[in-house]
């Protein structure tokens, strides 16, 4: 996007971290890189069980202020709302550790380190 409207200009660049080698889980992240970066980065959570890369909608505050943003899925995709959980079962009802592994901590890790590379 060139610069305009107050907005630096910035390119989004969108793809997939995997999370877990051996099950060969991913997760979906974005990342708003700055044509001229100030060196800083900022990771932007997302609300309630996550499941949308950058579901908040994009913040432009943190690129006006020179931050490179980045954001992830967690690992899963919510169709409906942020807030549902099928997600975390398997197809027998047992709980998906893999998954709730992403949600917990790991898909995070993975795309902040993916990010910064």
């Amino acid at each position: 996007m060139p610069a305009g409207g107050g907005l630096p200009a910035f390119c989004q660049v969108t793809g997939t971290a995997v999370t877990n080698r051996e099950t060969g889980k991913t997760a979906n992240f974005g990342v708003l890189l700055l044509v001229n970066w100030t060196r800083k980065f900022l990771f932007e959570g997302c609300g309630g069980l996550c499941g949308v890369v950058f579901g908040g909608g994009v913040s432009t505050d943190a690129l006006v202020k020179g931050y490179a943003r980045a954001a992830t899925d967690d690992g899963h995709q919510a169709f409906n709302s942020v807030f549902e959980a099928q997600w975390a079962l398997t197809a027998s009802g047992d709980p998906d550790y893999d998954a709730i592994a992403d949600v917990s901590y790991r898909a995070v890790h993975k795309v902040v380190v993916k990010s910064k590379h």
